[in-house]
């Protein structure tokens, strides 16, 4: 048998649960890098860093900040008005890197497998 003929069992679709242990482990590398880049001076702004589900449910996303850290977004974006802040970014440098440098890596990984456990066992 020829192993292009192998691929008429493979889905069309990669199964949800694949896609979402993708974006998992995006999300959490794209975390991982932001909390080394945050400027600390008390560390509550590092520590307020999570990943949730998006409302749709159908993704995840990077959060930091909450009722106690209001000020995760000036950090990343500066302000101009009341008291000038420079900005100093940390989660837009985290989402490059993981661009660059990690999301084929775990892409790779997780297709692959899904790849591997759809397609038929052939003994030859």
């Amino acid at each position: 048998m020829r192993a292009g003929l192998h691929f008429r069992y493979l889905r069309a679709e990669i199964e949800r649960k694949t896609v979402m242990a993708m974006q998992q482990e995006i999300a959490d590398a794209v975390l991982k890098k932001a909390k080394e880049l945050v400027p600390v001076r008390t560390g509550a702004l590092r520590a307020s860093g999570r990943t949730a589900k998006t409302p749709d449910r159908k993704g995840v996303e990077v959060r930091f900040g909450n009722s106690r850290v209001l000020y995760a977004e000036v950090v990343e974006f500066g302000r101009m008005a009341f008291a000038p802040f420079p900005p100093k970014p940390y989660m837009r440098p985290a989402v490059a890197y993981v661009k660059r440098y990690r999301i084929r890596h775990i892409a790779k990984r997780h297709i692959g497998d899904a790849v591997k456990n759809n397609l038929p066992k052939v003994i030859m």
